[in-house]
């Protein structure tokens, strides 16, 4: 297995373009069009314009439609829990990393996220992945700065003075349900329990 390379955050105000767009064509094709006649995402550079709307289709891609759906009239925060989903679904390294260094220490009551979390966790994953070890230091830098950002953003670490603090987000009953129905192991992301997941899988199953 090959870890993706994280080059974006989670882009919210141009997704939500993209899925009110995509919400009235139904039809990925016609969405690209638009969006690159119009320049809807307002890039200076076609580029630019055409990297950003794939990397937005393909995160949304592994979202049902019911999600997406619900991404449209969702309040902020609930939007960026929802792209934070789409981007560990697409993004292994991520997902990972979240589940195992994130919610591992929130769940031991370990609140402050270091920046040599992310370097131990590279290590770690070098056992198995030794291609890991050939990144340039440039490359795990951007990928631990984006994953940071991404964090930040879906308001799973709060960062103050310097120090991140980890916090588990509110999600709204009706997400929990839609992410149960969906792939109930990665409500693991939003740093639940098993014990609560199992609840919430009874709940809604």
């Amino acid at each position: 297995m090959k870890y993706k390379f994280i080059s974006r955050t989670l882009l919210v105000n141009e997704t939500l373009k993209i899925v009110s767009l995509y919400s009235d064509l139904k039809d990925w094709n016609e969405v690209r069009k638009v969006v690159l006649e119009d320049n809807l995402l307002q890039k200076n550079k076609s580029v630019t314009l055409q990297k950003q709307f794939s990397e937005i289709k393909t995160r949304l891609e592994v979202l049902p439609e019911e999600l997406l759906d619900y991404l449209k009239q969702a309040e902020l925060n609930t939007v960026r829990l929802i792209l934070l989903l789409a981007s560990a679904r697409k993004y292994r390294l991520l997902y990972e990393f979240i589940i195992e260094v994130i919610r591992d220490k929130y769940l031991s009551f370990n609140y402050t996220l270091f920046e040599h979390d992310f370097e131990k966790f590279l290590r770690d994953k070098s056992i198995d992945y030794p291609e890991i070890d050939n990144w340039k230091q440039d490359t795990r830098v951007k990928m631990k700065s984006y994953i940071f950002k991404i964090l930040e953003e879906a308001g799973l670490v709060e960062l103050e003075n310097g120090n991140r603090t980890i916090v588990k987000p509110y999600l709204p009953e009706k997400l929990i349900e839609m992410v149960v129905k969906y792939k109930p192991a990665f409500l693991t992301i939003y740093l639940i329990s098993d014990i609560d997941i199992k609840r919430y899988k009874e709940k809604y199953t």
